[in-house]
Protein backbone atom coordinates (compact mmCIF):
# COMPACT_ATOMS: atom_id res chain seq x y z
CA UNK A 1 0.00 0.00 0.00
CA UNK A 2 2.85 2.39 0.77
CA UNK A 3 4.46 1.57 -2.58
CA UNK A 4 1.14 2.28 -4.30
CA UNK A 5 0.85 5.58 -2.46
CA UNK A 6 4.41 6.52 -3.44
CA UNK A 7 3.74 5.66 -7.08
CA UNK A 8 0.56 7.73 -7.35
CA UNK A 9 1.99 10.60 -5.31
CA UNK A 10 5.15 10.86 -7.38
CA UNK A 11 3.13 10.57 -10.58
CA UNK A 12 0.98 13.51 -9.52
CA UNK A 13 3.94 15.54 -8.30
CA UNK A 14 5.95 14.87 -11.44
CA UNK A 15 3.16 16.25 -13.64
CA UNK A 16 2.97 19.42 -11.57
CA UNK A 17 6.72 19.91 -11.15
CA UNK A 18 7.32 19.47 -14.87
CA UNK A 19 5.51 22.78 -15.31
CA UNK A 20 7.60 24.55 -12.67
CA UNK A 21 9.08 27.68 -14.25
CA UNK A 22 12.81 27.95 -14.77
CA UNK A 23 15.00 31.00 -14.85
CA UNK A 24 14.05 31.49 -18.52
CA UNK A 25 10.27 31.51 -17.86
CA UNK A 26 8.37 34.60 -18.92
CA UNK A 27 8.55 37.12 -16.04
CA UNK A 28 4.82 37.92 -16.21
CA UNK A 29 3.80 34.45 -15.01
CA UNK A 30 4.46 33.19 -11.49
CA UNK A 31 5.26 29.64 -10.45
CA UNK A 32 1.85 29.21 -8.82
CA UNK A 33 0.06 30.28 -12.01
CA UNK A 34 2.12 27.88 -14.07
CA UNK A 35 1.61 24.89 -11.78
CA UNK A 36 -2.09 25.41 -11.05
CA UNK A 37 -3.52 23.75 -14.22
CA UNK A 38 -1.40 20.63 -13.70
CA UNK A 39 -2.38 20.43 -10.04
CA UNK A 40 -5.99 20.21 -11.17
CA UNK A 41 -5.10 17.48 -13.68
CA UNK A 42 -3.12 15.58 -11.02
CA UNK A 43 -5.87 15.66 -8.39
CA UNK A 44 -7.14 12.11 -9.23
CA UNK A 45 -3.59 10.76 -8.81
CA UNK A 46 -3.29 12.36 -5.39
CA UNK A 47 -6.70 10.89 -4.53
CA UNK A 48 -5.37 7.41 -5.38
CA UNK A 49 -2.35 8.07 -3.17
CA UNK A 50 -4.62 9.10 -0.32
CA UNK A 51 -6.67 5.89 -0.68
CA UNK A 52 -3.51 3.78 -0.63
CA UNK A 53 -2.27 5.58 2.50
CA UNK A 54 -5.59 4.86 4.18
CA UNK A 55 -5.13 1.16 3.41
CA UNK A 56 -1.59 1.33 4.76
CA UNK A 57 -2.89 2.86 7.97
CA UNK A 58 -5.44 0.06 8.30
CA UNK A 59 -2.72 -2.56 7.82
CA UNK A 60 -0.47 -0.76 10.30
CA UNK A 61 -3.12 -1.04 13.02
CA UNK A 62 -2.84 -4.81 12.91
CA UNK A 63 0.69 -4.67 14.37
CA UNK A 64 1.75 -4.12 17.98
CA UNK A 65 5.13 -2.40 18.11
CA UNK A 66 6.03 -4.32 21.28
CA UNK A 67 5.81 -7.60 19.37
CA UNK A 68 8.29 -6.55 16.67
CA UNK A 69 12.05 -6.79 16.62
CA UNK A 70 13.85 -3.58 17.63
CA UNK A 71 14.86 -2.90 14.03
CA UNK A 72 11.33 -3.28 12.68
CA UNK A 73 9.91 -1.33 15.61
CA UNK A 74 12.23 1.57 14.72
CA UNK A 75 10.86 1.75 11.18
CA UNK A 76 7.29 1.35 12.39
CA UNK A 77 7.72 4.36 14.65
CA UNK A 78 9.09 6.32 11.69
CA UNK A 79 6.00 5.34 9.73
CA UNK A 80 3.77 6.45 12.59
CA UNK A 81 5.48 9.85 12.66
CA UNK A 82 5.28 10.47 8.91
CA UNK A 83 1.99 8.84 7.93
CA UNK A 84 -0.27 11.68 9.17
CA UNK A 85 1.87 14.22 7.29
CA UNK A 86 1.74 12.16 4.09
CA UNK A 87 -2.03 11.81 4.36
CA UNK A 88 -2.41 15.54 4.94
CA UNK A 89 -0.11 16.33 2.00
CA UNK A 90 -2.12 14.20 -0.45
CA UNK A 91 -5.40 15.70 0.77
CA UNK A 92 -4.04 19.27 0.54
CA UNK A 93 -2.67 18.56 -2.94
CA UNK A 94 -6.21 17.76 -4.06
CA UNK A 95 -7.48 20.99 -2.48
CA UNK A 96 -4.63 23.06 -3.93
CA UNK A 97 -6.52 24.38 -6.99
CA UNK A 98 -9.30 25.76 -4.78
CA UNK A 99 -6.78 27.07 -2.24
CA UNK A 100 -4.92 28.91 -5.03
CA UNK A 101 -8.07 30.62 -6.28
CA UNK A 102 -8.82 28.53 -9.37
CA UNK A 103 -12.51 29.49 -9.47
CA UNK A 104 -12.59 32.68 -7.38
CA UNK A 105 -10.26 35.06 -5.61
CA UNK A 106 -9.22 33.91 -2.12
CA UNK A 107 -7.77 35.89 0.78
CA UNK A 108 -5.43 34.62 3.47
CA UNK A 109 -4.31 36.36 6.63
CA UNK A 110 -0.72 35.98 7.77
CA UNK A 111 -0.19 36.60 11.48
CA UNK A 112 3.24 37.50 12.81
CA UNK A 113 3.12 36.38 16.44
CA UNK A 114 5.83 37.76 18.70
CA UNK A 115 6.51 35.04 21.27
CA UNK A 116 8.69 37.47 23.22
CA UNK A 117 5.26 38.68 24.41
CA UNK A 118 3.50 35.35 24.85
CA UNK A 119 -0.17 34.90 23.98
CA UNK A 120 -2.34 31.75 23.83
CA UNK A 121 -1.71 30.73 20.18
CA UNK A 122 1.98 31.65 20.18
CA UNK A 123 2.52 35.35 20.76
CA UNK A 124 1.18 38.88 20.54
CA UNK A 125 -0.08 39.57 17.00
CA UNK A 126 2.53 42.13 16.01
CA UNK A 127 1.71 42.36 12.29
CA UNK A 128 -1.01 41.16 9.94
CA UNK A 129 -0.53 40.37 6.28
CA UNK A 130 -3.31 39.91 3.74
CA UNK A 131 -2.56 37.96 0.54
CA UNK A 132 -5.16 37.66 -2.23
CA UNK A 133 -4.82 35.03 -4.95
CA UNK A 134 -6.73 34.50 -8.16
CA UNK A 135 -5.92 31.58 -10.48
CA UNK A 136 -2.55 31.24 -8.78
CA UNK A 137 -1.56 34.88 -9.23
CA UNK A 138 -0.96 37.10 -6.20
CA UNK A 139 -3.16 40.05 -7.05
CA UNK A 140 -2.47 41.91 -3.81
CA UNK A 141 -0.32 41.54 -0.72
CA UNK A 142 -0.04 43.83 2.27
CA UNK A 143 1.60 43.60 5.65
CA UNK A 144 0.72 46.12 8.34
CA UNK A 145 1.43 46.81 11.95
CA UNK A 146 -1.52 45.27 13.79
CA UNK A 147 -2.22 48.64 15.41
CA UNK A 148 -2.69 50.19 11.97
CA UNK A 149 -5.08 47.42 10.91
CA UNK A 150 -7.16 47.99 14.03
CA UNK A 151 -7.11 51.77 13.52
CA UNK A 152 -9.50 51.44 10.55
CA UNK A 153 -12.14 49.65 12.61
CA UNK A 154 -15.17 50.90 14.49
CA UNK A 155 -14.68 49.65 18.04
CA UNK A 156 -18.40 49.96 18.76
CA UNK A 157 -19.08 47.14 16.29
CA UNK A 158 -16.43 44.83 17.79
CA UNK A 159 -17.09 41.94 20.14
CA UNK A 160 -16.57 42.66 23.82
CA UNK A 161 -13.07 42.01 25.12
CA UNK A 162 -12.62 38.91 27.30
CA UNK A 163 -12.76 39.91 30.95
CA UNK A 164 -9.01 39.39 31.63
CA UNK A 165 -8.05 41.67 28.70
CA UNK A 166 -10.53 44.27 29.90
CA UNK A 167 -9.36 44.04 33.50
CA UNK A 168 -5.59 43.84 33.07
CA UNK A 169 -5.02 45.65 29.76
CA UNK A 170 -8.01 48.00 29.82
CA UNK A 171 -9.17 46.75 26.40
CA UNK A 172 -12.48 48.44 25.48
CA UNK A 173 -13.23 45.77 22.84
CA UNK A 174 -11.71 42.70 21.22
CA UNK A 175 -9.46 43.99 18.43
CA UNK A 176 -7.49 42.00 15.86
CA UNK A 177 -4.18 42.20 17.68
CA UNK A 178 -5.73 40.52 20.75
CA UNK A 179 -8.08 38.14 18.95
CA UNK A 180 -5.94 35.02 19.54
CA UNK A 181 -7.15 34.84 23.14
CA UNK A 182 -8.38 31.25 22.84
CA UNK A 183 -5.59 28.64 22.76
CA UNK A 184 -7.78 26.68 20.32
CA UNK A 185 -6.40 28.10 17.07
CA UNK A 186 -9.43 27.29 14.85
CA UNK A 187 -11.60 29.22 17.30
CA UNK A 188 -9.20 32.16 17.38
CA UNK A 189 -8.81 32.07 13.57
CA UNK A 190 -12.54 32.33 13.09
CA UNK A 191 -12.73 35.27 15.51
CA UNK A 192 -9.88 36.95 13.61
CA UNK A 193 -11.62 36.32 10.30
CA UNK A 194 -14.90 37.79 11.48
CA UNK A 195 -13.23 40.94 12.87
CA UNK A 196 -11.16 41.40 9.70
CA UNK A 197 -14.30 41.09 7.57
CA UNK A 198 -16.05 43.56 9.84
CA UNK A 199 -13.20 46.08 9.48
CA UNK A 200 -12.29 45.58 5.81
CA UNK A 201 -15.41 44.06 4.24
CA UNK A 202 -13.27 41.17 2.96
CA UNK A 203 -14.05 37.49 3.62
CA UNK A 204 -11.11 35.39 4.83
CA UNK A 205 -10.39 31.94 3.39
CA UNK A 206 -7.56 30.96 5.69
CA UNK A 207 -5.26 32.07 8.49
CA UNK A 208 -1.55 31.29 8.79
CA UNK A 209 0.22 32.12 12.05
CA UNK A 210 3.97 32.08 12.67
CA UNK A 211 5.98 33.04 15.71
CA UNK A 212 9.65 34.01 15.52
CA UNK A 213 10.76 30.36 15.49
CA UNK A 214 8.31 29.70 12.66
CA UNK A 215 9.71 32.56 10.61
CA UNK A 216 13.19 31.20 11.26
CA UNK A 217 12.11 27.76 10.05
CA UNK A 218 10.86 29.24 6.77
CA UNK A 219 14.10 31.14 6.35
CA UNK A 220 16.10 27.92 6.66
CA UNK A 221 14.60 26.78 3.35
CA UNK A 222 14.40 30.17 1.64
CA UNK A 223 17.62 31.82 2.80
CA UNK A 224 19.24 34.00 1.92
CA UNK A 225 16.45 36.50 1.37
CA UNK A 226 17.33 39.96 0.11
CA UNK A 227 14.60 42.50 0.94
CA UNK A 228 14.66 45.42 -1.44
CA UNK A 229 16.79 48.32 -0.25
CA UNK A 230 18.48 46.50 2.63
CA UNK A 231 22.27 46.34 2.73
CA UNK A 232 22.53 42.67 3.74
CA UNK A 233 20.59 39.45 3.09
CA UNK A 234 18.51 37.87 5.84
CA UNK A 235 19.14 34.34 7.11
CA UNK A 236 17.73 32.29 9.99
CA UNK A 237 20.89 33.07 11.96
CA UNK A 238 20.61 36.86 11.52
CA UNK A 239 16.81 37.19 11.82
CA UNK A 240 16.62 38.05 15.52
CA UNK A 241 19.43 40.60 15.38
CA UNK A 242 18.01 42.34 12.28
CA UNK A 243 14.48 42.40 13.73
CA UNK A 244 15.58 44.34 16.77
CA UNK A 245 17.96 46.53 14.73
CA UNK A 246 15.32 47.67 12.24
CA UNK A 247 12.63 47.93 14.92
CA UNK A 248 14.75 50.55 16.68
CA UNK A 249 15.93 52.26 13.47
CA UNK A 250 13.64 51.48 10.48
CA UNK A 251 15.22 51.77 7.06
CA UNK A 252 12.71 54.38 5.85
CA UNK A 253 12.42 56.41 9.04
CA UNK A 254 14.36 58.24 11.70
CA UNK A 255 14.87 56.67 15.09
CA UNK A 256 12.42 56.97 17.98
CA UNK A 257 14.21 59.84 19.72
CA UNK A 258 14.26 62.09 16.62
CA UNK A 259 10.65 61.61 15.46
CA UNK A 260 8.52 59.27 17.58
CA UNK A 261 5.44 59.52 15.33
CA UNK A 262 7.31 58.64 12.15
CA UNK A 263 9.19 55.85 13.93
CA UNK A 264 5.90 54.36 15.17
CA UNK A 265 4.56 54.12 11.62
CA UNK A 266 7.66 52.37 10.28
CA UNK A 267 9.00 50.28 13.19
CA UNK A 268 7.64 47.03 11.69
CA UNK A 269 8.51 47.70 8.04
CA UNK A 270 11.21 45.03 8.16
CA UNK A 271 8.67 42.19 8.47
CA UNK A 272 6.64 43.56 5.55
CA UNK A 273 9.75 43.81 3.39
CA UNK A 274 10.83 40.31 4.41
CA UNK A 275 7.41 38.92 3.42
CA UNK A 276 7.62 40.56 -0.01
CA UNK A 277 11.08 39.07 -0.54
CA UNK A 278 9.79 35.61 0.40
CA UNK A 279 6.78 35.87 -1.93
CA UNK A 280 9.03 37.05 -4.73
CA UNK A 281 11.33 34.08 -4.30
CA UNK A 282 8.50 31.52 -4.10
CA UNK A 283 6.63 32.83 -7.12
CA UNK A 284 9.48 34.03 -9.35
CA UNK A 285 12.50 31.85 -8.64
CA UNK A 286 11.32 28.58 -7.06
CA UNK A 287 14.29 26.77 -8.60
CA UNK A 288 16.52 28.56 -6.07
CA UNK A 289 14.63 27.14 -3.08
CA UNK A 290 16.13 24.27 -1.07
CA UNK A 291 12.94 22.19 -1.29
CA UNK A 292 13.97 19.30 0.97
CA UNK A 293 15.35 21.66 3.62
CA UNK A 294 12.24 23.84 3.45
CA UNK A 295 9.94 20.79 3.73
CA UNK A 296 11.85 19.49 6.76
CA UNK A 297 11.77 22.90 8.46
CA UNK A 298 8.05 23.29 7.78
CA UNK A 299 7.26 19.86 9.22
CA UNK A 300 9.24 20.68 12.36
CA UNK A 301 7.51 24.06 12.71
CA UNK A 302 4.07 22.49 12.23
CA UNK A 303 4.81 19.70 14.68
CA UNK A 304 6.07 22.09 17.35
CA UNK A 305 3.19 24.54 16.73
CA UNK A 306 5.45 27.43 15.72
CA UNK A 307 3.41 27.39 12.50
CA UNK A 308 -0.39 27.05 12.62
CA UNK A 309 -2.83 26.73 9.72
CA UNK A 310 -6.59 27.13 9.45
CA UNK A 311 -8.54 26.95 6.19
CA UNK A 312 -12.18 27.64 5.37
CA UNK A 313 -12.21 25.04 2.58
CA UNK A 314 -13.71 21.90 4.21
CA UNK A 315 -11.40 19.18 2.86
CA UNK A 316 -8.29 21.23 3.63
CA UNK A 317 -9.59 21.96 7.11
CA UNK A 318 -10.15 18.25 7.76
CA UNK A 319 -6.66 17.38 6.50
CA UNK A 320 -5.01 19.96 8.76
CA UNK A 321 -7.01 18.73 11.75
CA UNK A 322 -6.14 15.07 11.08
CA UNK A 323 -2.43 15.91 10.95
CA UNK A 324 -2.63 18.08 14.07
CA UNK A 325 -1.43 21.14 12.17
CA UNK A 326 -4.40 23.38 13.01
CA UNK A 327 -3.51 23.98 16.66
CA UNK A 328 -6.88 22.76 17.91
CA UNK A 329 -7.52 21.64 21.47
CA UNK A 330 -8.03 17.88 21.29
CA UNK A 331 -10.35 15.53 23.12
CA UNK A 332 -8.71 13.01 25.44
CA UNK A 333 -10.03 10.21 27.62
CA UNK A 334 -7.07 9.90 29.98
CA UNK A 335 -5.70 12.39 32.47
CA UNK A 336 -4.01 15.50 31.08
CA UNK A 337 -3.26 19.14 31.79
CA UNK A 338 -2.50 22.04 29.45
CA UNK A 339 -1.01 25.26 30.85
CA UNK A 340 -1.57 28.45 28.84
CA UNK A 341 0.30 31.67 29.62
CA UNK A 342 -0.83 35.09 28.41
CA UNK A 343 1.55 38.02 28.86
CA UNK A 344 -0.70 40.96 29.75
CA UNK A 345 2.08 43.32 30.84
CA UNK A 346 2.95 45.16 27.60
CA UNK A 347 6.58 43.95 27.72
CA UNK A 348 8.67 41.51 25.64
CA UNK A 349 9.95 39.74 28.74
CA UNK A 350 9.17 36.08 27.97
CA UNK A 351 12.67 35.15 26.69
CA UNK A 352 13.94 36.02 30.17
CA UNK A 353 11.34 33.95 32.03
CA UNK A 354 12.27 30.40 32.99
CA UNK A 355 9.41 28.02 33.71
CA UNK A 356 9.48 24.71 35.62
CA UNK A 357 6.41 22.47 35.85
CA UNK A 358 5.79 19.69 38.37
CA UNK A 359 2.76 17.41 38.41
CA UNK A 360 1.77 14.75 40.90
CA UNK A 361 -1.37 12.77 41.69
CA UNK A 362 -2.45 11.32 45.03
CA UNK A 363 -4.14 8.05 44.06
CA UNK A 364 -5.12 7.29 47.64
CA UNK A 365 -7.47 10.27 47.90
CA UNK A 366 -11.21 9.61 47.97
CA UNK A 367 -13.64 9.64 46.27
CA UNK A 368 -11.19 10.25 43.41
CA UNK A 369 -7.50 11.14 42.99
CA UNK A 370 -6.28 14.64 43.82
CA UNK A 371 -3.87 16.29 41.39
CA UNK A 372 -1.38 19.03 42.15
CA UNK A 373 0.12 21.11 39.34
CA UNK A 374 2.95 23.48 40.29
CA UNK A 375 4.02 26.18 37.83
CA UNK A 376 7.25 27.92 38.81
CA UNK A 377 8.30 31.17 37.07
CA UNK A 378 11.73 32.80 37.42
CA UNK A 379 12.10 36.27 35.92
CA UNK A 380 15.76 36.57 34.90
CA UNK A 381 15.38 40.08 33.49
CA UNK A 382 16.60 43.28 35.12
CA UNK A 383 14.64 46.30 36.28
CA UNK A 384 12.75 47.70 39.21
CA UNK A 385 11.54 45.16 41.78
CA UNK A 386 8.32 47.19 42.10
CA UNK A 387 5.71 46.39 39.45
CA UNK A 388 3.39 49.08 38.08
CA UNK A 389 0.91 48.18 35.35
CA UNK A 390 1.03 50.28 32.20
CA UNK A 391 2.04 50.47 28.54
CA UNK A 392 4.97 52.35 27.11
CA UNK A 393 7.71 52.33 24.45
CA UNK A 394 10.86 53.53 26.09
CA UNK A 395 14.43 52.88 25.11
CA UNK A 396 15.44 50.02 22.82
CA UNK A 397 13.76 46.70 22.07
CA UNK A 398 16.31 45.01 24.33
CA UNK A 399 15.22 47.25 27.20
CA UNK A 400 11.60 46.23 26.62
CA UNK A 401 12.68 42.62 27.18
CA UNK A 402 13.32 43.48 30.83
CA UNK A 403 10.88 44.30 33.60
CA UNK A 404 7.95 42.75 35.43
CA UNK A 405 6.13 39.72 34.04
CA UNK A 406 2.33 39.98 34.22
CA UNK A 407 0.99 36.52 33.43
CA UNK A 408 -2.65 35.47 33.16
CA UNK A 409 -2.51 31.70 33.53
CA UNK A 410 -5.11 29.16 32.45
CA UNK A 411 -4.89 25.42 33.06
CA UNK A 412 -7.05 23.08 30.98
CA UNK A 413 -7.86 19.78 32.72
CA UNK A 414 -10.41 16.95 32.26
CA UNK A 415 -14.03 18.05 32.30
CA UNK A 416 -15.55 17.58 35.73
CA UNK A 417 -12.38 18.32 37.70
CA UNK A 418 -13.08 20.23 40.91
CA UNK A 419 -10.78 23.04 42.03
CA UNK A 420 -9.77 22.65 45.69
CA UNK A 421 -7.35 25.55 46.07
CA UNK A 422 -4.82 27.74 44.28
CA UNK A 423 -1.73 29.06 46.05
CA UNK A 424 0.25 32.04 44.79
CA UNK A 425 -2.40 33.82 42.71
CA UNK A 426 -2.53 37.64 42.90
CA UNK A 427 -6.24 37.59 42.17
CA UNK A 428 -9.13 35.34 43.13
CA UNK A 429 -8.82 32.20 40.95
CA UNK A 430 -11.72 31.14 38.77
CA UNK A 431 -13.07 27.96 37.20
CA UNK A 432 -14.93 27.73 33.91
CA UNK A 433 -15.58 25.39 30.97
CA UNK A 434 -14.21 25.71 27.42
CA UNK A 435 -14.11 23.16 24.59
CA UNK A 436 -15.47 20.45 26.92
CA UNK A 437 -12.63 21.00 29.34
CA UNK A 438 -12.53 22.46 32.81
CA UNK A 439 -10.39 25.60 32.98
CA UNK A 440 -8.74 27.07 36.08
CA UNK A 441 -7.38 30.61 35.81
CA UNK A 442 -5.14 32.76 37.99
CA UNK A 443 -3.04 35.92 37.79
CA UNK A 444 0.65 36.16 38.66
CA UNK A 445 3.11 39.08 38.68
CA UNK A 446 6.82 38.23 38.78
CA UNK A 447 9.28 41.05 39.38
CA UNK A 448 12.82 41.01 37.92
CA UNK A 449 15.04 38.64 39.86
CA UNK A 450 12.05 36.99 41.53
CA UNK A 451 10.78 33.39 41.45
CA UNK A 452 7.13 32.67 42.16
CA UNK A 453 4.91 29.60 42.09
CA UNK A 454 1.30 28.89 41.24
CA UNK A 455 0.02 25.68 42.81
CA UNK A 456 -3.27 24.27 41.52
CA UNK A 457 -4.79 21.52 43.60
CA UNK A 458 -7.87 19.84 42.19
CA UNK A 459 -9.85 16.62 42.33
CA UNK A 460 -9.97 14.59 39.15
CA UNK A 461 -13.27 13.18 37.83
CA UNK A 462 -14.21 9.76 39.19
CA UNK A 463 -14.19 8.14 35.74
CA UNK A 464 -10.40 8.55 35.67
CA UNK A 465 -9.85 6.62 38.90
CA UNK A 466 -9.34 3.22 37.29
CA UNK A 467 -7.68 2.08 34.09
CA UNK A 468 -9.29 -0.49 31.82
CA UNK A 469 -7.26 -3.13 33.71
CA UNK A 470 -8.69 -2.03 37.06
CA UNK A 471 -5.36 -0.72 38.35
Amino acid sequence: HLCDAGWWGLLGAESALSEMPSASTAPDQSALETVLPMLAVSAPRFAEAEIALGKAQGARQQFEIESLSPRLAKYMRLLDSYLPALQAATALAQSAPALLGQDRAVTYLLLAQNNHELRPTGGFISGIGAIQLSQGRIISSTFQDSYQVDANCDLDAHPAAPEPLHQYMWAPALVLRDANWSPDFPASAQVLSSIYRLCHNTPVDGVVALDLEGVGALLEGLEPLQPEGYPEPVTAATLSQLLTQYWAAPLRSTDMEQDADDWWLHRKDFMADLLQAALQKVTRSPQSIQVSKLATSLLQALGSKHLLLWMEEPSARRALAAAGWDGALRMAEADYWFAVDANVGFRKVNPNVQQIIRYQVDLSATPSPVAQLTLSYSNRSTGSPVCFAGAGYEGSYEEMMHGCYWDYVRVYVPLGSQLLQVEGSDRLPQASVEKQKTVFSAMLTVAPGQTRELIFQYQLPEHLTRSQHGE
